[in-house]
């Protein structure tokens, strides 16, 4: 594309910290591209005051319902940029948070076209890291590489408090179950020396239960041979785990 082709844009909230706000900006001098910021606070703000209307449901607690009210808000944003001049919003999203539900429908899955789709969350790490070493320096930034990844949804989130384990752990056997297509008991006796019994199960009650999202992503490209879409055709109701 060249780098006078690709805008970044960087959409923090309050629960953004200063170390996600300091690789973008780093990240986006470093691929020589325009970075632009528009802080949210203030729309998920308003957007949350504006549901106080209804007196039952504001009464209800804080659950994931206002998370996601942050990556909602963040589509609309780059969709306006996108209709405005125009252009094609890239997804960002990998597969083992669209195999794990690790991922807002409406909200972070937006986008014209998935450029991680179908790469697992310990590859993208092993590119990041190829990058680095074939440009002999830091392209992306290495805290960006070395801290736990997160949502930054909620205070002091990471992404193994949803998952269960970090999902660059959870990576290898999640692909191995989608590419050889193992059952659950397969899988059980495969990974019970590395995982628990009932993180492999949630596992699979994840990677089960959000097929209904995955029918609504941005198509991408294939790297692995069974992607999801038409290489893995799971029906969405299916009450396996029922």
């Amino acid at each position: 594309l060249g780098s006078e082709r690709v805008l970044g844009i960087t959409l923090p909230s309050q629960y953004s910290s200063g170390e996600t706000r300091s690789d973008a900006e780093e990240l986006a001098e470093n691929l020589g591209i325009e970075l632009r910021t528009v802080p949210i606070q203030g729309q998920v703000d308003a957007c949350l005051d504006a549901f106080k209307v209804d007196k039952e449901l504001s009464s209800l607690p804080e659950n994931v319902a206002e998370e996601n009210v942050q990556a909602r808000l963040r589509m609309i944003d780059l969709m306006f940029y996108a209709n405005k001049y125009p252009a094609l919003v890239l997804n960002t999203g990998n597969k083992t948070e669209l195999a794990l539900n690790n991922c807002t429908i409406y909200g972070d899955m937006v986008g014209g076209f998935s450029v991680l789709g179908d790469v697992d969350k310990d590859r993208v790490y092993e590119l990041a890291e190829f990058i680095n070493e074939k440009h002999g320096r830091e392209v992306i930034p290495i805290t960006t590489i070395e801290r736990p990844p997160s949502a930054e949804l909620k205070p002091n989130q990471t992404d193994d408090q949803v998952m269960g384990d970090m999902p660059q752990t959870l990576a290898p056997m999640v692909r191995t179950i989608i590419e050889e297509g193992l059952s659950l008991t397969e899988a059980l006796e495969q990974f019970s020396d590395t995982f628990s019994p009932e993180l492999i199960e949630k596992c699979f009650v994840r990677l089960d239960a959000s097929e209904w999202k995955r029918r609504q992503a941005s198509p991408g490209i294939r790297v692995t041979k069974r992607a999801f879409g038409n290489g893995r055709r799971m029906p969405m109701a299916h009450g396996y785990y029922r």
